[in-house]
């Protein structure tokens, strides 16, 4: 574990951007939002003032956070989670990107970085930038898709459908 990786029991906190090692912790990483989110992670006010609060007022990064404990992530605006993907009959291994219950987008791992997808129309330039990479790590030519399947798997996530097709624009 990294410096910005700290942990209360079966608590965790992250800052900067998430890797597969972190997911290899724990499947569920939920985006730190606000503080009411943490009233049922079972940590205590302390910790969380000294190790949260105390460096939000000094960063910029993006801070996640993680629990074993039962909780209800159906509160939870952001969240990571942990998914097997199969793309034009290739399976790979990433994660989604949840926001209000519903996909917004999906990272992929290859080797040691993280490529997205995004349903953005915006960012369709970025979507064939991404299966341009995925190609080339495959040897294979996977350009020509708009569509990634996904399962998530390894824990349940409270009202929010992980199984199913994710859309993305490429022109």
């Amino acid at each position: 574990m990294t410096n910005d990786t700290l942990k209360c029991g079966t608590f965790f906190f992250r800052f900067g951007i998430l890797s597969r090692r972190h997911f290899e912790l724990t499947p569920v990483w939920c985006e730190y939002d606000e503080p009411s989110e943490l009233d049922d992670v079972g940590v205590s006010d302390e910790w969380i003032q000294t190790n949260l609060f105390e460096r939000l007022n000094s960063t910029d990064e993006r801070v996640y956070y993680s629990t074993s404990k039962d909780i209800d992530y159906s509160k939870r605006e952001f969240l990571n989670v942990s998914c097997e993907l199969m793309l034009d009959g290739h399976k790979l291994q990433g994660y989604l990107y949840v926001v209000q219950g519903k996909v917004s987008s999906v990272s992929i791992f290859i080797d040691d970085i993280v490529v997205d997808l995004y349903s953005s129309d915006l960012l369709s330039e970025d979507n064939l930038e991404t299966l341009t990479n995925i190609s080339e790590h495959l040897k294979v030519n996977i350009e020509n898709v708009d569509s990634i399947e996904y399962l998530q798997k390894n824990c349940t996530v409270n009202s929010i459908d992980l199984k199913g097709i994710f859309q993305f624009p490429v022109e």
